[in-house]
């Protein structure tokens, strides 16, 4: 029996119209798919990225997914940029995943990154987003310092407070700072990331203050 993309993508129209949850995430994951390899995809999809919670966390999962595909990129990053303020907490979780499979930044994906910072999906993927910025600050440390103060700054004094997850992150921010400011030799680049530390030490950072202790002996 041969493989046929019309009958294909008439099964996953009829998964879109389930009562189950299951099935119309894998409904969203479907479409995208489909949307990525063919144009007989793209009214499906499109569908799908204005449909219901479920289906929209199919779709980001896909596109986050495929970043790392050049043939793909351009296709996903759009996608991603409407879904990272989505009023759904876990499709923006889901579109921060990308930072794992996105590779160093070009100018398509500098923009992408200035996007996120400025979206409602950066609270809820602050870790993700760090580890791409500790993943390329070595050799772009103007974007990765970015995504540091993007971060300091959205979070305030709860990137401190141990009650809340996002103190996990104050050692990591910490730390990168540091060594921009060690390895780079901008100076602005290292002013910008003395500033930022000493922004994370005003608002208590255990993780600053015996930084700057260990600098003193």
């Amino acid at each position: 029996m041969g493989y046929n993309i019309v009958d294909m993508l008439k099964y996953v129209e009829s998964l879109t119209l389930s009562d189950l949850e299951k099935a119309q995430e894998a409904a969203g994951r479907l479409a995208t798919i489909a949307y990525l390899v063919t144009p007989d995809g793209r009214y499906l999809y499109s569908r799908c990225i204005r449909g219901d919670v479920t289906l929209r966390q199919g779709v980001a999962e896909v596109l986050a997914r495929n970043v790392d595909r050049p043939d793909l990129l351009q296709k996903c990053l759009p996608g991603l940029r409407k879904l990272m303020s989505d009023t759904d907490k876990n499709v923006r979780e889901k579109v921060g995943e990308v930072f794992e499979y996105l590779p160093s930044p070009t100018n398509s994906i500098k923009r992408f990154v200035h996007s996120f910072l400025h979206s409602r999906s950066l609270v809820d993927a602050t870790r993700d987003c760090m580890k791409y910025a500790e993943r390329i600050h070595l050799e772009y440390p103007r974007i990765a310092l970015t995504i540091a103060e993007r971060i300091q700054l959205e979070l305030g004094k709860d990137i401190v407070d141990i009650q809340k997850a996002t103190a996990l992150l104050d050692d990591d921010l910490v730390n990168l700072v540091i060594s921009i400011h060690t390895h780079s030799g901008a100076t602005k680049l290292k002013s910008r990331a003395m500033d930022v530390f000493e922004r994370v030490m005003d608002l208590g950072s255990h993780y600053a203050r015996r930084a700057l202790e260990a600098v003193d002996r």
